[in-house]
Protein backbone atom coordinates (compact mmCIF):
# COMPACT_ATOMS: atom_id res chain seq x y z
CA UNK A 1 0.00 0.00 0.00
CA UNK A 2 1.29 3.31 -1.06
CA UNK A 3 0.58 5.33 2.31
CA UNK A 4 2.50 2.54 4.55
CA UNK A 5 5.09 2.32 2.03
CA UNK A 6 5.62 6.39 2.72
CA UNK A 7 5.35 6.04 6.04
CA UNK A 8 8.33 3.73 6.12
CA UNK A 9 10.74 5.55 3.85
CA UNK A 10 10.03 9.10 5.40
CA UNK A 11 13.26 10.22 7.56
CA UNK A 12 14.97 13.70 7.41
CA UNK A 13 16.95 12.52 4.26
CA UNK A 14 13.88 11.52 2.41
CA UNK A 15 11.89 14.54 3.10
CA UNK A 16 10.04 15.93 -0.26
CA UNK A 17 9.35 19.90 -0.04
CA UNK A 18 5.96 18.65 -1.31
CA UNK A 19 3.17 16.58 -0.42
CA UNK A 20 -0.14 16.35 -2.11
CA UNK A 21 -2.05 13.46 0.06
CA UNK A 22 -5.61 12.41 -1.07
CA UNK A 23 -7.82 9.08 -0.30
CA UNK A 24 -10.45 7.83 1.70
CA UNK A 25 -8.47 6.14 4.56
CA UNK A 26 -8.40 9.55 7.15
CA UNK A 27 -6.27 7.91 9.39
CA UNK A 28 -3.30 7.28 7.08
CA UNK A 29 -3.14 10.49 5.79
CA UNK A 30 -2.92 11.85 9.15
CA UNK A 31 -0.39 9.77 10.37
CA UNK A 32 1.59 10.61 7.65
CA UNK A 33 1.14 14.58 8.38
CA UNK A 34 1.86 14.02 11.87
CA UNK A 35 5.00 12.30 10.49
CA UNK A 36 6.29 14.83 8.38
CA UNK A 37 5.92 17.35 11.54
CA UNK A 38 7.66 15.28 13.80
CA UNK A 39 10.63 16.03 10.95
CA UNK A 40 9.91 19.42 9.58
CA UNK A 41 9.20 21.31 13.04
CA UNK A 42 11.97 20.94 15.02
CA UNK A 43 13.75 22.82 18.08
CA UNK A 44 12.81 25.65 20.12
CA UNK A 45 10.37 27.83 17.72
CA UNK A 46 8.86 24.83 15.98
CA UNK A 47 5.08 26.05 16.79
CA UNK A 48 6.10 29.31 14.71
CA UNK A 49 7.44 27.32 11.73
CA UNK A 50 3.71 25.35 11.25
CA UNK A 51 0.72 26.86 9.41
CA UNK A 52 -2.53 25.07 8.83
CA UNK A 53 -4.72 26.92 6.10
CA UNK A 54 -8.29 25.47 4.83
CA UNK A 55 -8.18 25.53 1.08
CA UNK A 56 -11.78 26.92 1.01
CA UNK A 57 -10.67 30.67 2.97
CA UNK A 58 -7.37 30.85 0.36
CA UNK A 59 -6.58 31.41 -3.16
CA UNK A 60 -3.56 30.01 -5.07
CA UNK A 61 -1.50 33.50 -4.51
CA UNK A 62 -2.38 33.76 -1.21
CA UNK A 63 -1.09 30.02 -0.38
CA UNK A 64 2.02 30.77 -2.68
CA UNK A 65 2.90 33.84 -0.31
CA UNK A 66 2.75 31.45 2.64
CA UNK A 67 5.03 28.79 0.91
CA UNK A 68 7.70 31.39 0.08
CA UNK A 69 7.93 32.82 3.48
CA UNK A 70 11.14 32.06 5.33
CA UNK A 71 11.37 30.09 8.38
CA UNK A 72 11.24 31.71 12.00
CA UNK A 73 15.08 30.74 13.74
CA UNK A 74 14.90 27.36 12.06
CA UNK A 75 15.70 25.34 8.58
CA UNK A 76 12.20 24.75 7.37
CA UNK A 77 8.65 25.24 8.44
CA UNK A 78 5.52 23.13 7.28
CA UNK A 79 2.83 24.38 5.67
CA UNK A 80 -0.31 22.03 6.10
CA UNK A 81 -3.73 22.99 3.67
CA UNK A 82 -6.83 20.80 3.86
CA UNK A 83 -9.59 20.39 2.18
CA UNK A 84 -7.54 21.11 -1.41
CA UNK A 85 -10.19 19.75 -3.11
CA UNK A 86 -11.74 23.31 -2.74
CA UNK A 87 -8.90 24.82 -4.28
CA UNK A 88 -9.43 25.80 -8.13
CA UNK A 89 -8.16 25.59 -11.72
CA UNK A 90 -6.50 28.68 -11.36
CA UNK A 91 -5.09 27.97 -7.64
CA UNK A 92 -3.54 24.71 -9.20
CA UNK A 93 -1.91 26.71 -11.82
CA UNK A 94 -0.46 29.26 -9.45
CA UNK A 95 0.62 26.59 -7.27
CA UNK A 96 2.21 24.43 -10.08
CA UNK A 97 5.32 26.63 -10.20
CA UNK A 98 6.24 25.58 -6.75
CA UNK A 99 5.20 22.34 -7.74
CA UNK A 100 8.17 21.96 -10.52
CA UNK A 101 10.86 23.90 -8.04
CA UNK A 102 9.53 23.82 -4.86
CA UNK A 103 10.81 26.81 -2.45
CA UNK A 104 13.54 24.39 -0.09
CA UNK A 105 12.97 25.98 3.15
CA UNK A 106 9.11 25.14 3.13
CA UNK A 107 7.37 21.63 2.89
CA UNK A 108 4.12 22.01 1.80
CA UNK A 109 1.66 19.30 2.66
CA UNK A 110 -1.93 19.69 0.63
CA UNK A 111 -4.45 17.05 1.99
CA UNK A 112 -8.01 16.45 0.36
CA UNK A 113 -10.71 13.72 -0.02
CA UNK A 114 -10.04 12.94 -3.86
CA UNK A 115 -7.25 14.85 -6.01
CA UNK A 116 -8.50 14.90 -10.17
CA UNK A 117 -4.97 13.62 -11.42
CA UNK A 118 -6.37 13.39 -15.23
CA UNK A 119 -4.46 16.56 -16.26
CA UNK A 120 -3.42 19.67 -15.59
CA UNK A 121 -0.70 20.81 -12.81
CA UNK A 122 -1.84 17.59 -10.27
CA UNK A 123 -1.30 15.59 -13.56
CA UNK A 124 1.94 17.04 -13.73
CA UNK A 125 2.46 16.19 -10.01
CA UNK A 126 1.30 12.99 -10.12
CA UNK A 127 4.04 12.18 -12.40
CA UNK A 128 6.37 13.77 -10.26
CA UNK A 129 5.30 11.62 -7.35
CA UNK A 130 4.33 14.20 -4.86
CA UNK A 131 0.90 12.97 -5.22
CA UNK A 132 0.39 10.02 -2.50
CA UNK A 133 -2.95 7.88 -1.78
CA UNK A 134 -4.58 6.79 1.15
CA UNK A 135 -6.50 3.25 0.26
CA UNK A 136 -9.03 1.64 2.53
CA UNK A 137 -6.77 -1.60 4.02
CA UNK A 138 -7.31 -4.71 1.72
CA UNK A 139 -6.80 -8.01 3.53
CA UNK A 140 -2.84 -8.58 2.08
CA UNK A 141 -2.05 -5.42 3.93
CA UNK A 142 -3.65 -5.45 7.07
CA UNK A 143 -0.44 -7.54 8.61
CA UNK A 144 1.82 -5.41 7.46
CA UNK A 145 0.08 -2.75 8.72
CA UNK A 146 -0.34 -3.71 12.07
CA UNK A 147 3.43 -4.61 12.27
CA UNK A 148 4.29 -1.70 11.41
CA UNK A 149 2.03 0.06 13.50
CA UNK A 150 3.45 -2.15 16.64
CA UNK A 151 6.79 -1.68 15.82
CA UNK A 152 5.88 2.07 16.46
CA UNK A 153 5.15 1.28 19.88
CA UNK A 154 8.15 -0.89 19.67
CA UNK A 155 6.40 -3.90 20.22
CA UNK A 156 6.54 -6.94 17.86
CA UNK A 157 3.07 -9.57 17.28
CA UNK A 158 3.79 -13.18 16.41
CA UNK A 159 2.09 -14.39 13.53
CA UNK A 160 -0.90 -15.85 15.29
CA UNK A 161 -1.56 -12.26 17.36
CA UNK A 162 -1.30 -10.78 13.61
CA UNK A 163 -3.71 -13.24 12.33
CA UNK A 164 -6.25 -12.61 15.28
CA UNK A 165 -5.76 -9.18 15.31
CA UNK A 166 -6.46 -8.90 11.58
CA UNK A 167 -9.70 -11.43 11.53
CA UNK A 168 -11.50 -9.77 14.98
CA UNK A 169 -10.58 -6.33 13.68
CA UNK A 170 -10.58 -6.23 9.55
CA UNK A 171 -9.49 -3.13 7.39
CA UNK A 172 -10.58 -0.31 9.82
CA UNK A 173 -6.69 1.36 10.03
CA UNK A 174 -8.10 3.73 13.22
CA UNK A 175 -9.95 0.31 14.71
CA UNK A 176 -6.88 -1.73 14.46
CA UNK A 177 -4.25 1.17 15.75
CA UNK A 178 -6.88 1.33 18.82
CA UNK A 179 -6.35 -2.42 19.39
CA UNK A 180 -2.81 -2.62 19.49
CA UNK A 181 -2.92 0.22 21.63
CA UNK A 182 -5.08 -1.92 24.04
CA UNK A 183 -3.19 -4.47 23.98
CA UNK A 184 0.18 -3.07 24.02
CA UNK A 185 -1.30 -1.03 27.59
CA UNK A 186 -2.73 -4.29 28.76
CA UNK A 187 0.47 -6.95 27.51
Amino acid sequence: MEMLSLLERLSPESLAPVYLLHGPERFLLDLVVERLKSLVLTGPMASLNFIRLRADDLTGAELSAHVREMPMLAQKRLVLVENGQKLGTGDWEVLDRHFKTPEPQTCLVITADRFELKRGPLASANRRKQVHKAEKLKERDIAGFVRQRAAARKVAFSQGALAALSAAIGPDCAALDDAIERVCLHG
